[in-house]
């Protein structure tokens, strides 16, 4: 759990955020939500949608790579 200031003290607190991105950002083009850089300067895992341009924050072939999940409920 991320206890950095600068995190909103309004944000609750989230062991594994959800980022769904809404279709006017996604129709809009790249757009990351500040979420996914929330999250990631507290170095917590993030469950998104795909989008373009998602693959140009992460690197291939490391830790930090998105994996899909798919045909799970």
């Amino acid at each position: 759990m991320c206890r950095r200031p600068i995190i909103r003290p309004s944000t609750p607190p989230a062991a594994t955020p959800l980022n769904a991105t809404r279709a006017d950002m996604v129709e809009a083009g790249f757009s990351p939500s500040i979420r996914l850089f929330e999250a990631a300067a507290c170095a917590a895992p993030v469950i998104s949608d795909v989008w373009p341009g998602l693959d140009q924050l992460f690197h291939p072939g490391r830790g930090d790579r998105p994996r899909p999940i798919r045909g799970r409920t």
